[in-house]
């Protein structure tokens, strides 16, 4: 085992818990590895993650306690508690208010959550957080999913002209993109989810209305059927 492997365990029993807790007892910055060690297990042990989480929390502050919270966030979400989700995702994003050093997936994740399952009461949020952080695109990815959530959202308030806007500005992304790329590579831009492949559906329909040909061919382009 790699000497670093004992705080990035995948997965968690009695026995993985003891080794984890005595190594921990004699680190030092036990916050950093209870905090990374959380954030493996958000996905199938969403529990256990809180419960480390909440080890961390009591340990005062810290200067990632964006992504301790973005991790608590992700952690709700594989339990299904979208109230406590978003609460999560609104305090990763104010911890990164005051500490822009340290800044979170928090504002492309809030909005995507609110985008799928149709949360009207935060559209306005969500939009807002999307807006404000333009700044932290990167990636074409980021790009890519910034403008394909924008547009989602706008065609679910019904802003249709401003939807498609942004759901044009997304598919050029991932045009770009793909030319060269196989579908399979590390880089490809569409996150191989079921939230993610809506997401990318639903834009897709943004720009080609019923044009089901058009898009059956694009869609074989790109891999997705």
């Amino acid at each position: 085992m790699n000497k670093d492997d004992w705080y990035r365990n995948r997965t968690w029993d009695a026995q993985i818990e003891k080794s984890f807790n005595e190594t921990l007892r004699h680190a030092r910055l036990k916050q950093d590895f209870l905090r990374i060690q959380a954030s493996y297990l958000t996905a199938d042990y969403p529990e256990v993650s809180l419960k480390l989480l909440d080890r961390y929390f009591a340990m005062g502050l810290h200067f990632d306690m964006a992504f301790a919270w973005y991790d608590r966030a992700m952690a709700y979400t594989s339990l299904g508690h979208i109230d406590q989700t978003l609460k999560a995702f609104c305090e990763a994003l104010e911890e990164e208010d005051m500490n822009s050093d340290a800044l979170s997936p928090a504002y492309l994740a809030m909005p995507k959550l609110v985008a799928d399952l149709a949360i009207d009461t935060w559209y306005a949020k969500a939009l807002e957080t999307l807006k404000r952080c333009a700044g932290r695109r990167k990636k074409p990815r980021d790009y890519y999913e910034w403008n394909a959530v924008s547009a989602l959202i706008c065609s679910q308030m019904g802003q249709h002209s401003e939807a498609k806007k942004y759901a044009q500005d997304a598919m050029e992304i991932v045009k770009k993109q793909a030319s060269g790329i196989s579908y399979k590579s590390k880089t490809w831009i569409i996150r191989d989810d079921d939230m993610h492949k809506k997401l990318f559906n639903k834009t897709l329909d943004m720009t080609m209305g019923h044009k089901m040909g058009l898009k059956s061919r694009f869609r074989r382009m790109l891999g997705q059927g």
